[in-house]
């Protein structure tokens, strides 16, 4: 078995541990090349369980729920994308912002998503942050929640996203984050730039270690099923094989002392 601290716990107090982003993305290469369990797989299973948490949050139903998401293009990006897809067709309306000046060219999982948010006809803007601060306090401001799709390795350098993450910060509109709350490093859970104080904060199968340290951004941790086989989830971090009897998608917490 893998060298692993025992960092979070579930109801029940099972404990178990965490694991470093770089082997959370290469769990996911594994899922896709040994188990054949493609990203958009991957995205679709989770974006179930963030529309479930989402609901939760809008009081256990969807209707009428407004919704703000920036997403960025990358895994948590398509996340949010698919989860915007789920709530509209569950009664929401959703605003998504693409922070940055100029689209570009896109990956090809974030593409399949923006295509299918676009064809509902919710409103996908790409807008540059500090150039529209105004419009998007006022839409964030009015919104029930925001999901916030935008967290990868790189993502605490982005100034467009420190930027919205201090306006965030003084709204008190919930945030919810996508694996990691912005501006956290994911291994150790010390500040790397602004982070955000969010109400949930979402893991994918297995939590990464530095959510531990950073228990006080992650509001609500929930974690959901990815269809890690429970052999290799025990391997990495001692899952516990009942992690996901009940629903596939649980609230964690941080391990007592």
């Amino acid at each position: 078995m893998s060298d692993f601290k025992y960092l979070f716990q579930d109801k029940y107090q099972n404990q178990f541990g965490g694991i470093t982003f770089t082997a959370f993305t290469d769990l996911l290469k594994t899922l896709n090349e040994k188990y054949y369990v493609s990203s958009i797989q991957i995205i679709e299973s989770a974006s179930f369980s963030l529309a479930m948490v989402i609901r939760s949050h809008l009081g256990l139903s969807a209707e009428g729920g407004k919704i703000g998401i920036i997403a960025k293009d990358n895994f948590a990006g398509s996340l949010a994308l698919a989860a915007a897809r789920r709530l509209y067709n569950a009664g929401t309306n959703s605003t998504i912002i693409i922070p940055q000046k100029e689209l570009g060219t896109l990956s090809k999982d974030f593409q399949l998503q923006a295509e299918a948010v676009s064809a509902l006809g919710l409103e996908l803007l790409v807008i540059d942050p500090k150039e529209n601060e105004d419009s998007l306090n006022e839409l964030f401001q009015s919104s029930d929640n925001v999901l916030m799709g935008t967290f990868d390795n790189n993502a605490y350098k982005d100034d467009n996203l420190n930027f919205l993450a201090d306006m965030l910060n003084e709204l008190s509109t919930p945030i919810h984050s996508i694996i990691c709350p912005h501006g956290i490093c994911q291994d150790t859970g010390k500040k790397l730039s602004t982070p955000i104080y969010s109400s949930s904060t979402l893991s994918l199968g297995i939590p990464l270690s530095g959510l531990n340290e950073a228990n006080d951004f992650l509001g609500r941790h929930y974690i959901c099923e990815i269809s890690v086989p429970k052999e290799e989830a025990k391997l990495l971090a001692n899952i516990p094989e009942t992690l996901f009897a009940e629903q596939p998608v649980c609230q964690i917490f941080k391990k007592k002392d």
